[in-house]
């Protein structure tokens, strides 16, 4: 049964290291899907999470494209500094409330151990090896 498998018992780290690029480079499309479902997971648990991440995007990314507009509040002008730090610790704010953290977490860690599993279980075919070789001449890695 585990021979279907080809784990070969236990791996070095250089090994272990040229396996993970190997999968990376191979199977990234599958990486990204997984990733994704994980995301829409945390996001369907938790929509507040998303509402808080879209509104962040949106401040910041306003505020970046506004960066020579003057903003004012109760008539003083804030500088460039204080409405960065305003912008901040609101986001932190919506950060705590919407528990983003942990979810970035659970997130990462999900991703990280699907991926770190399949690289220790399953073996590069030899399409897997070549595309990885291709990629580390093309790219200089």
């Amino acid at each position: 049964f585990f021979e279907k498998f080809g784990v070969v018992a236990p791996l070095r780290p250089p090994e272990f290291r040229n396996r993970i690029q190997t999968n990376l480079l191979y199977y990234r499309t599958n990486y990204l899907i997984i990733f994704s479902f994980i995301c829409g997971v945390c996001f369907f648990k938790q929509p507040w999470l998303l509402l808080g991440l879209v509104v962040i995007g949106a401040s910041w990314g306003f505020l970046f494209s506004n960066r020579r507009r003057v903003y004012s509040i109760g008539g003083k002008k804030l500088t460039e500094r204080q409405t960065f730090t305003a912008l901040g610790a609101l986001s932190f704010l919506i950060i705590i409330l919407t528990s983003a953290i942990f979810y970035l977490l659970v997130i990462l860690g999900l991703t990280a151990s699907v991926i770190l599993s399949h690289a220790f279980y399953a073996v590069p075919n030899m399409k897997a090896k070549l595309i990885a070789q291709k990629e580390k001449v093309f790219h200089g890695a």
